[in-house]
């Protein structure tokens, strides 16, 4: 073992970011990890160590010692790859390794490359996923993280206790500015607090952003007349990286309320680039690609810290009880907590849960997490409602009645015609989770 190569966490102090893998590999785990600290920051660098004490100690990625936790040999590796070894044991571990904050600067890219980077270009490793990483305080002082954050929605929207409901207006593409804007009245008038665009418009021949969202902004107001209440509108700032300070400006002159971003597109740290002019939702489009296979990626919950880092107030996220339903209960309860968590001082975050959630969806999250500091965005069970986008709205609203006056939404719906629709429509297969929930006294 090349001790120069080594640091316990306890040196590590304020100097050092501490990522932590699962890794699989051939090699023993200490070989692998010192590789990976290698090629994270020394590169394949072939100089004489012993006359390069100096670069190694202070700019060098290290193993943590201690760290290691061997979990299984395997005897076939998970993923292809040229350089497998043939009758070999696959190692499968955890493992943390150490960077410098000073080869970071304070930017959140050159970072985010350092330790995730070319990673998954190492061919001796069949697999990698990281899993966290610990930030020194000195690094976080770089970035102001969310302005808004809960509180400051809350504060908005004058709504301190309900989870904040968001309609994507559907169909996401496809109608005039007018159809759009009308459209997301319609949810807004039944109860919604915010309506978005979907990630998948911005710029279209049949609906260009200006009048989108100029028409939209009309019919976000007309609903806070009519109902007493304040309403969002977020507008999706996206689409080419030389197009989204424009479409900012038209967002801004046309009096949005906030807007999306979709960092995996367009730049881990976006949000950073906007935070504190308007609240953020940073969208979680093609994320999943990175965090889904169990043994190579990022973990989900470590982008979700990233985009708050960056100055999130809203971080849309996989969806328990719905069709995005892609993780297990303790990466969903990881990824809430990294939300909710303290972070040096940085305000905690709404998660925004999507992917077929309905009233049904919202009782499960709610009696799982036990608050209701999160946000249910709901396309086809609130426009898609057979009553309406008007109904569909209401449906949520008289479900959150409900839940939190200890109703069951059963009962409740037998005087609610909207709440009956939907509960006949959507979901009524989470109709079992909650009748497990109800013996298991949850």
């Amino acid at each position: 073992m090349e001790n120069q190569f080594w640091i316990s966490e306890s040196e590590c102090r304020n100097q050092y970011a501490i990522a932590t893998y699962l890794i699989e590999s051939p090699l023993k785990p200490e070989e692998a990890l010192i590789k990976i600290a290698k090629e994270q920051s020394l590169s394949n660098w072939s100089g004489n160590p012993n006359k390069e004490q100096k670069i190694i100690k202070a700019y060098s990625a290290k193993g943590v010692t201690g760290s290691i936790k061997v979990f299984t040999i395997n005897k076939a590796p998970s993923l292809s790859t040229n350089l497998a070894l043939p009758n070999k044991a696959y190692y499968v571990f955890t493992a943390k390794i150490a960077f410098p904050i000073i080869n970071f600067g304070g930017m959140l890219a050159t970072m985010y490359n350092t330790i995730v980077g070319e990673i998954h270009n190492i061919g001796v490793l069949t697999g990698i996923k990281v899993l966290d990483i610990k930030f020194p305080e000195p690094y976080l002082r770089n970035f102001r993280g969310p302005r808004f954050g809960i509180l400051g929605i809350r504060k908005i929207l004058e709504e301190p206790v309900s989870p904040i409901f968001i309609g994507p207006v559907k169909p996401c593409v496809g109608l005039t500015p007018r159809e759009f804007g009308k459209t997301a009245y319609e949810v807004l008038k039944g109860g919604f607090h915010i309506v978005k665009d979907d990630e998948l418009i911005v710029e279209t021949s049949y609906s260009r952003f200006k009048d989108r969202v100029r028409e939209t902004v009309k019919w976000v107001r007309k609903a806070e007349d009519e109902t007493g209440r304040r309403k969002m509108y977020f507008a999706h700032i996206g689409g080419d990286s030389d197009a989204i300070s424009k479409l900012f400006e038209i967002a801004v002159k046309a009096d949005v309320d906030g807007i999306m971003l979709s960092p995996a597109i367009n730049g881990l740290d976006i949000a950073n680039r906007f935070r504190g002019k308007l609240p953020i939702i940073t969208h979680n489009t093609l994320m999943y690609a990175s965090s889904r296979h169990p043994s190579l990626g990022v973990k989900f919950s470590l982008w979700s810290k990233l985009q708050r880092i960056a100055g999130a107030d809203i971080m849309l996220t996989p969806a328990k009880f719905g069709s995005f339903d892609i993780m297990d209960e303790k990466e969903y309860l990881d990824n809430v907590e990294t939300c909710w968590e303290n972070l040096f001082q940085y305000r905690t975050i709404f998660p925004a849960f999507s992917g077929s959630q309905s009233p049904i969806s919202l009782e499960l999250h709610f009696r799982t997490l036990k608050k209701s500091d999160f946000i249910i965005v709901s396309g086809a069970a609130a426009y898609g409602h057979p009553m309406g986008g008007t109904a569909g709205a209401k449906s949520f609203v008289q479900a959150w009645t409900a839940v939190s006056s200890g109703i069951t939404l059963s009962n409740y719906a037998k005087t609610r015609e909207e709440l009956r629709v939907s509960m006949e429509t959507f979901g009524k297969d989470l109709i079992h989770l909650i009748e497990h929930k109800n013996r298991n006294g949850n």
